[in-house]
């Protein structure tokens, strides 16, 4: 659950940065005034924005991410979504995760779980 929600994290950001650059275009341009290298790069980003959102999430990925959101995308719905998911991430990276058996292993290094603590923590080994 944690890969994912950052993996879902991760597309948010590239869709967010994305948008923004789009809109920082499109305030400071119109397309009739663009040099033929700068209205190349809009028409990528616009390109690449869409093959994210209508290509390769929802048929290779298949995480329904970008499906509740109103198109065209807002920098600020992607951000509010983004947002959601570090406070749902938040507390679930805080867990610690052990391997199966691995309590006897880590006994002989000197570790040992603290309940009062929650977490392991380093003891000094008697021989």
């Amino acid at each position: 659950m944690i890969v994912l929600k950052n993996i879902k994290m991760i597309l948010l950001c590239v869709a967010a940065q994305t948008v923004c650059e789009l809109e920082d275009m499109s305030k400071n341009h119109k397309r009739s005034q663009l040099s033929p290298d700068q209205y190349k790069e809009w028409t990528t980003l616009e390109r690449n924005l869409t093959y994210l959102v209508e290509m390769i999430e929802p048929k290779v990925l298949k995480l329904k991410l970008f499906e509740s959101f109103q198109k065209p995308l807002r920098f600020r719905d992607i951000m509010a979504a983004y947002n959601k998911l570090a406070e749902e991430l938040r507390p679930l990276e805080n867990y610690v995760i052990c391997c199966y058996n691995s309590e006897p292993q880590l006994c002989k290094l000197g570790v040992e779980w603290n309940d009062g603590e929650k977490k392991y923590i380093k003891v000094a080994l008697m021989d």
